[in-house]
């Protein structure tokens, strides 16, 4: 007996989902919260200067795919320090939806 699942696409073909997609994908809110913050500080373009181009400049030859994944998951770090630090108020004030 084989096993079937069923899909909710409309596409005749398999999706494929990346394994950091859904990790990242429910901290949606919180990057967000963390990145308004960093705009607001006038930081955000040191933060992504260089990434997304295959080279880091660490000689690693990480992927640009990579290289966005690894800064969503630095800002989502460095914004929960900062929500430590400075309280959620700090986040909070930060989004504008």
């Amino acid at each position: 007996m084989t096993s079937s699942r069923l899909s909710l696409s409309l596409s005749p073909f398999p999706t494929r989902t990346r394994p950091w997609e859904p990790r990242i994908h429910i901290r949606t809110l919180a990057l967000r919260r963390a990145w308004r913050l960093l705009e607001a500080r006038g930081e955000a373009d040191a933060w992504v200067r260089g990434v997304g181009t295959g080279d880091s400049g660490s000689g690693s030859g990480k992927t640009a795919e990579k290289e966005w994944v690894n800064l969503m998951w630095r800002v989502l770090k460095w914004g929960e320090g900062e929500g430590d630090r400075e309280g959620a108020e700090s986040l909070e004030g930060a989004v504008q939806i």
